[in-house]
């Protein structure tokens, strides 16, 4: 039960903080992170029709990051 009250709080947290841009590398390995919680959690419960859904959010974090990385300007040393 506890997992379930600090889940939506968690969510809501990352999610502003990728919104305003704050440490991104870090928000985004924080909600790959919490993804990988959530599916961990369906498939031990076989819950086979949220795993779906959970996996295309991770591959979207996955896909922001990617981005992220790729548009980041170079530095020299």
């Amino acid at each position: 039960m506890p997992f379930s009250y600090f889940l939506p709080i968690a969510e809501a947290l990352l999610g502003l903080a990728l919104l305003v841009g704050f440490k991104i590398r870090l928000t985004i390995y924080a909600s790959i992170a919490l993804m990988s919680l959530l599916i961990l959690g369906s498939c031990s419960i076989e819950n086979w029709s949220a795993i779906e859904a959970q996996l295309l959010h991770a591959f979207y974090l996955m896909a922001i990051y990617w981005f992220w990385e790729k548009n980041q300007p170079k530095q020299t040393p």
